[in-house]
């Protein structure tokens, strides 16, 4: 009992305009495209449904292992395999709640004084004042392709084509809207 065309139906548009009325029995217009459609009903195709934007990527963890290691001596940032037979490098851990490029940098920690309720560098007119850890960015950055779930790396502790010298650093990964910290120190060369 409904006559109502179907999508795709022959009698879509097929029509003619002679003798009918501006609207169908269910109030719409008889021309929904480039003619009216053969019968008492105008097809009206369903609205279109925007197309979901793909899940933002959360990171959902970063570990690094060990924390104390030697920098690679040449090298990317990412390694496959050290050349020299002392362990040198770490393997750096972390979880992505969807697939995504992760930005990694390095920030090394120097030396601040409490200002009020923010760490800045010592100055001569801090210096008595509370010590406290002061991060600064490290040139360079990288990059790694990550999958929903676990992933890993090896990092050479390098940045910019340099190793980093000896030293407290932390590294920060950066996924969508989060950003995750974790401190690692590089020992002797």
């Amino acid at each position: 009992g409904d006559y109502r065309e179907a999508a795709g139906s022959p009698t879509i548009d097929a029509g003619v305009t002679d003798q009918i009325g501006t609207l169908d029995p269910d109030g719409n217009p008889r021309m929904v495209g480039a003619a009216p459609d053969i019968g008492a009903y105008e097809f009206v195709p369903p609205p279109l449904i925007p197309a979901l934007a793909p899940p933002t990527a959360n990171l959902q963890s970063l570990g690094i292992s060990p924390t104390k290691f030697v920098p690679l001596n040449g090298g990317a940032s990412i390694f496959s395999r050290a050349k020299s037979r002392a362990p040198v490098g770490t393997t750096v851990s972390y979880g992505l709640s969807a697939v995504a490029t992760v930005t990694f940098t390095v920030e090394r920690a120097t030396r601040g004084r409490k200002v009020g309720k923010v760490c800045k560098k010592q100055t001569r007119k801090n210096r008595k004042r509370r010590r406290c850890t002061l991060y600064k960015t490290v040139e360079g950055s990288f990059t790694h392709a990550g999958v929903s779930g676990a992933n890993r790396f090896k990092f050479a502790g390098r940045t910019a084509g340099k190793a980093l010298r000896r030293g407290k650093y932390r590294l920060v990964a950066a996924a969508g809207t989060s950003i995750r910290r974790a401190d690692f120190i590089i020992v002797r060369r």
